[in-house]
């Protein structure tokens, strides 16, 4: 708990050092997952990767694991952190075990593929974002659509 307060205060170093701890304990995909997240907004997207990597290690039906995993791989603002292929399978695999009924990992899976330059896949994809959330939710979805139909990948900044 405390590292997630760590997390929530912004104090990086400290909620990594409180999840990498726990970790040393007992090895858990919630805690790697946590632990992720902290390296991701403080950029280290390779250690966020592995973190990740390590999660999906644990329990390789983890959803949630899969597609934070594969929207870094997808969308990572740091090209060398990025592998469109790989992303691709992850996100599959999330949607599946949601049953395609998870806009978010959807949305992960249409960056994939436009990582992997299919766009025309990134825009079906898309599509069916847009069929599952409300009309006052699609606007960054919108962005993305525009994106893939100029042949251009979503990268985070």
């Amino acid at each position: 708990e405390r590292g997630i307060a760590y997390g929530l205060m912004e104090d990086r170093p400290n909620a990594i050092q409180d999840f990498t701890r726990l970790l040393d304990q007992h090895e858990s995909g919630y805690i790697f997952n946590l632990r992720a997240m902290q390296h991701y907004f403080s950029k280290k997207y390779g250690e966020a990767i592995h973190a990740h990597a390590e999660a999906c290690r644990l329990d390789s039906d983890d959803e949630s694991s899969c597609n934070c995993r594969a929207w870094i791989l997808a969308t990572c603002p740091v090209a060398e952190h990025r592998d469109g292929p790989r992303a691709v399978e992850m996100a599959r695999h999330a949607c599946e075990l949601t049953e395609w009924e998870d806009s978010g990992y959807i949305d992960t899976l249409a960056a994939a593929h436009a990582e992997s330059g299919n766009f025309e896949e990134a825009l079906n994809m898309i599509e069916k974002v847009l069929e599952l959330v409300d009309e006052s939710q699609q606007g960054e979805y919108l962005q993305r659509q525009q994106l893939y139909r100029e042949g251009r990948a979503y990268h985070t900044e």
